[in-house]
């Protein structure tokens, strides 16, 4: 299994900082958001990760081989991280992991946006998540019932749609959600390997640019991936949003009060 961490982002909601860094070596509890993420993946156990560069993309490459004071000690923790060059196009976060497929090596996928924290028990969840992907599943994503304005849309466990309840927008069109769970997505998900040849056969017409999201929905409407992918919803869950100048100090307590004290 390998890592693959989202950090092209131009990250708009984080200026002024983002006017002259990415978004990714923004430093929340004395380390980078980006420090944060590679533990989470050591965690886990993954020793092989691509991160993906856009915004500023020369400072995380400094970042990641030791030429900052935040870096963290990638080859005492053994890790190789590898980088997937986006400086040409900002691609999403589905073109993104399109892009980087010859560097995860048609393996599983743990996937994460390098601008969420969260408490989850990530050992636990990719434990379940690798049966799942056993049993013939092509994803697994985390959710949780939280307040938001974007919802997956989830028939039991199986995801079947995507809704934005401010504009009434329904994906697929014409999808019921009246009977169906209304979750809250993470940014995080473990995905097998096979969902490389879903993407090529989605990507067959060309496109380049499109999120995960996007991708889901597609899968969603082509009868042949219904169940394919499953909510995940961790236990005592809580998870911050760290992508917008308005949660800064949530995210410094947040880090205090939650994850310092499981390092």
């Amino acid at each position: 299994m390998r890592g693959m961490i989202f950090c092209a982002g131009v990250g708009s909601r984080l200026r002024p900082f983002t006017d002259e860094h990415p978004k990714a070596l923004y430093v929340v509890g004395g380390k980078p958001l980006l420090g944060w993420q590679l533990e989470l993946l050591y965690r886990a156990g993954i020793r092989e990760v691509v991160v993906n560069v856009h915004h500023f993309a020369d400072q995380i490459e400094d970042y990641l081989r030791g030429r900052d004071s935040w870096c963290l000690d990638l080859s005492g923790m053994g890790m190789r991280v590898e980088l997937s060059d986006e400086r040409d196009c900002l691609l999403d976060t589905g073109g993104g992991l399109w892009r980087a497929r010859d560097l995860l090596r048609g393996e599983n996928v743990l996937a994460c946006n390098v601008d969420i924290l969260s408490t989850i028990d990530i050992c636990r969840f990719v434990g379940v998540g690798s049966s799942l992907l056993d049993s013939g599943k092509v994803g697994v994503l985390v959710v949780s019932e939280r307040k938001t304005s974007r919802y997956l849309v989830f028939d039991g466990s199986s995801l079947c749609g995507w809704t934005n309840i401010a504009s009434g927008e329904c994906r697929p069109r014409g999808i019921d959600i009246g009977s169906k769970r209304l979750l809250g997505f993470s940014g995080m998900q473990l995905l097998g390997s096979g969902i490389f040849d879903v993407m090529q056969e989605m990507c067959a017409d060309g496109r380049e640019v499109f999120s995960l999201i996007d991708l889901y929905v597609w899968m969603c409407s082509r009868g042949s991936y219904v169940g394919g992918l499953c909510s995940y919803e961790p236990c005592d869950y809580r998870m911050i949003d760290v992508g917008k100048t308005s949660e800064l100090d949530s995210a410094e307590l947040f880090v205090e009060k939650f994850l310092k004290k499981n390092l």
